[in-house]
């Protein structure tokens, strides 16, 4: 019985080192992790933006094209 309290007891320590652990690699690397993650949404935004204005162009083109047929 006490055998398997150490064991417990070892244990629990090694998941609390490994924990801490992990937390001390996040709090080095998160800054890093934002970085990169709003870098990617920036260039996402842009892409989207460059769509946006492909579609308006097309928009615009298909009404002046419109505009000339109804006016013959």
């Amino acid at each position: 019985m006490e055998l398997a309290l150490w064991i417990i007891a070892i244990l629990l320590l090694l998941i609390y080192l490994l924990l801490r652990q992990a937390v001390l690699l996040l709090r080095k690397d998160l800054p890093k992790l934002i970085k990169v993650a709003s870098d990617l949404n920036v260039e996402r935004l842009d892409q989207v933006a460059e769509r946006v204005e492909d579609v308006r162009g097309s928009i615009d083109s298909l009404a002046l094209n419109s505009s000339h047929q109804l006016e013959r």
